[in-house]
């Protein structure tokens, strides 16, 4: 193999490369930006659980009123 045809390769090694690390950039920002996805629906998850505690209580006293009032 002669020097130019050396120098072509290594070149084209090279762009390869860049382009490689180009890929593993983009990667690490997608997964940072899903990390930041997860972390705000499990943040509504938690919000919602609370808001269907708040209202299976308020139903659970509710019942528990009216049936005192109609056995009252």
């Amino acid at each position: 193999m002669d020097d130019v045809t050396k120098q072509a390769l290594f070149t084209k090694l090279g762009e390869i490369d860049a382009k490689l690390d180009g890929l593993k950039e983009d990667n690490k920002n997608q997964w940072e930006h899903q990390r930041g996805l997860d972390t705000r629906l499990r943040k509504q998850e938690t919000h919602s659980a609370g808001i269907s505690a708040t209202v299976a209580a308020f139903v659970a006293i509710s019942i528990d009123a009216i049936k005192k009032g109609i056995s009252g």
